[in-house]
């Protein structure tokens, strides 16, 4: 289950900075020739690769916003990820039982026999008399 929990991790996660990163770079492209819109939206490498072909000004600012977007993906990505990790603690604290056996279940059970409890930091260990 931690693989799979972690394949869908990434998988979901990537997919919204993917997402956003599209969206938000979008806007810095519309003048490019369109395979040039087309690497630099697939990925930050490749707007870097496009902007490093380009004139110094023009570079500058597809860089900047190709980094801008980027980060704010990431961002995104990462508030959703605590929101499943908030959403998955609540429905683990809903859904698992609640209180453990308590000491004094323990000690009621075992009076007749020779062994007595002892509590050591809350765990019972059981002493020989």
């Amino acid at each position: 289950t931690r693989e799979l929990g972690g394949s869908l991790g990434v998988a979901v996660l990537g997919s919204v900075l993917a997402s956003q990163y599209a969206t938000n770079i979008s806007a810095a492209t519309g003048g490019l020739p369109a395979t040039a819109a087309a690497t630099a939206k697939a990925s930050l490498a490749g707007a870097l690769h496009v902007a490093n072909a380009l004139p110094t000004d023009q570079a500058g600012q597809l860089a900047t916003a190709a980094r801008s977007a980027w980060m704010n993906g990431l961002s995104i990505s990462m508030i959703v990820g605590a929101v499943i990790i908030v959403a998955a603690a609540a429905i683990a604290r809903i859904g698992l039982p609640g209180n453990p056996a308590t000491t004094e279940a323990f000690a009621d059970t075992d009076t007749d026999s020779d062994v007595e409890a002892e509590t050591i930091e809350g765990e019972l260990a059981p002493v020989a008399a």
